[in-house]
């Protein structure tokens, strides 16, 4: 990788890279576990997730924009923050954001094919993922802190951590976020039209 280069910018400092590799780790298993869930548990994630969509399915660009613009934003920087929570909260978000991909994932691999399956999957492993499984490595990094100031470590204080962990969720996660909000419109409009 070339210094300074754009892509340079999304690429997390080496303190962050091993939550980043648990974090992905922990969403392959979880991806893995949805492919092989159980037919009923499949079928109720399914319905969720269709009646959570549903009422977007008809809507503008804009809307459809939107909606998927301010899910995304609101379930990562949760999983940042939450992070303080000794990072529970943010590996639970890791492992539902996986389970889903993966039972929507086999389920329209089922009805298209598996190499569809992977085309409609793509917009969501090219951005919206990696930019999950950033705010999930900092908000694992938060709750590291927070672990070892419970246990009497001298570490930088957390507030510190949180304003820092912020700055890097709006110079690397967000423009992801975006650009996959504006993917997945597109797609979306391409389908109903």
């Amino acid at each position: 990788m070339l210094p300074g280069s754009r892509f340079s910018s999304f690429v997390p400092e080496p303190a962050i890279r091993p939550y980043l590799f648990f974090a992905a780790a922990l969403f392959v298993a979880a991806f893995l576990t949805g492919v092989f869930a159980p037919p009923a548990l499949k079928r109720g994630l399914v319905d969720a997730f269709q009646a959570a969509t549903e009422p977007y399915a008809s809507q503008s660009g804009g809307v459809v924009f939107l909606f998927v613009l301010v899910n995304n934003l609101t379930a990562t920087i949760l999983m940042l923050l939450l992070g303080v929570a000794f990072g529970i909260p943010t590996m639970f978000g890791v492992v539902s954001n996986g389970l889903v991909l993966g039972v929507l994932w086999i389920q329209a691999a089922g009805i298209s094919g598996y190499g569809r399956a992977v085309l409609a999957v793509l917009p969501h492993g090219v951005f919206e993922i990696p930019a999950m499984l950033l705010a999930a490595a900092y908000g694992l990094w938060l709750g590291m802190a927070v672990l070892q100031r419970a246990r009497g470590r001298n570490v930088l204080p957390v507030k510190g951590r949180v304003t820092y962990a912020l700055r890097k969720y709006a110079e690397m996660v967000l423009p992801l976020l975006v650009i996959a909000a504006a993917i997945e419109t597109a797609l979306a409009i391409a389908a109903g039209g």
